[in-house]
């Protein structure tokens, strides 16, 4: 009988091991060097399900795309402005760019940014006056953390840019995760971040809320999902993955219209999305950069509002992307800013492209459908 209860016991400690809340701390975070693949996903996952000895199921989610966050000690006018940080390249104000870190025994913290202004070939830091506190080590279940006012300001000329926020986290469960990648102990933090992205004299809403499920020697979450508070931008899911190729992927034909196409500098125009389907992903990208994305609105959002800055003729393209369908629409010289917003219907080709005629051939009568900028 003694044996029998000595044996309960130790099965008993072992099953309380193997569930026991994890501790996340600086040990768990990126080194030089590390080199993690992540994936994208247009998953809806359904947040609000968390607390103590949590199973959480994600093992269905579809990837869209799959990459690497490259970790590795700043370089050229970076290792001045964040020498002993780590830096991970990103895409940055439509921009290649990097967001900076710093880890010690008490926290993991953004640091700054930097990014490139191609027209120049100028490498631009702009580095945080007080550091975004990710994560307060040790992180356990109901740890509270707070980044009270961070963010900095670097200017170009007369040219500003600025960050500034808060951020409160809270560790708000613990238990199990499983994704493609694997099933995994871990912790849930959930972080509501108010923050206000500055370029020029153009104010950026940059505020979310931020749930992270950590596990040991990770690295990087094994599953973020970012939602806006811009609702017209879809939730963005990350999680830690493997290598994965899409094979034989269906391509989606993504399609959009503007409400005008021939402005003046500092005019808006909105772009509608027609592009088919539903839980799509999509990215703008315009050029020249002389634009901003205004009232909320950005590169991922399914219909921007866009205000273009300088004269010119813009491109424009929309990529799509769902699971494992692709699709990209370029439309070159699709936007035309002038002095005036008026174009002479001489010196206009592309103008009477978009003339219809109907019924053609004609027995006599026909109509003729004129684009906006000649019809008035």
């Amino acid at each position: 009988m003694k044996k029998n209860l000595l044996l309960f016991l130790a099965f008993a400690g072992l099953t309380i091991e193997a569930n026991a809340q994890i501790k996340i701390t600086s040990a768990d975070m990126p080194k030089n060097g590390d080199v993690v693949f992540y994936s994208t996903s247009s998953n809806k996952i359904d947040v609000s399900k968390t607390g103590e000895n949590y199973d959480w199921d994600f093992s269905d989610l579809k990837y869209v795309s799959n990459d690497t966050f490259k970790f590795n000690n700043p370089s050229g006018i970076y290792a001045v402005a964040f020498f002993g940080n780590l830096a991970r390249k990103s895409n940055i104000f439509n921009q290649e760019g990097q967001f900076f870190f710093k880890s010690n025994t008490t926290e993991w913290a953004q640091t700054g940014l930097g990014f490139k202004i191609a027209a120049a070939n100028l490498d631009v830091p702009l580095k945080f006056k007080n550091s975004d506190q990710l994560y307060k080590f040790p992180l356990t279940y109901g740890s509270v953390s707070y980044a009270d006012t961070f963010g900095g300001v670097t200017t170009i000329q007369t040219f500003k840019i600025a960050i500034h926020g808060k951020r409160e986290t809270q560790v708000d469960g613990w238990g199990t995760i499983k994704t493609p990648y694997g099933t995994f102990n871990c912790i849930r933090l959930k972080s509501d971040v108010i923050e206000k992205d500055t370029i020029s004299f153009s104010g950026v809403n940059n505020s979310r809320t931020e749930y992270t499920w950590l596990a040991k020697d990770q690295k990087i979450p094994v599953l973020q999902v970012v939602i806006s508070a811009n609702l017209q931008q879809q939730p963005t899911v990350t999680y830690r993955d493997s290598v994965r190729t899409v094979n034989n992927p269906i391509v989606l034909k993504p399609e959009f219209t503007a409400d005008k196409r021939i402005i003046k500098v500092s005019e808006t125009v909105s772009f509608t999305n027609k592009t088919a389907g539903t839980n799509n992903i999509y990215r703008w990208k315009i050029s020249p950069a002389s634009h901003t994305f205004i009232e909320g609105t950005n590169d991922f959002s399914e219909n921007p509002k866009v205000r273009f800055d300088a004269e010119g003729k813009y491109a424009v393209e929309l990529t799509a992307t769902n699971g494992g369908e692709v699709g990209r629409l370029s439309e070159p010289d699709y936007i035309t800013v002038n002095k005036t917003g008026n174009t002479s219907i001489r010196n206009s080709e592309s103008i009477f492209q978009d003339v219809t005629i109907w019924p053609n051939p004609s027995a006599g009568n026909f109509t003729i459908s004129l684009p906006k900028q000649i019809a008035g």
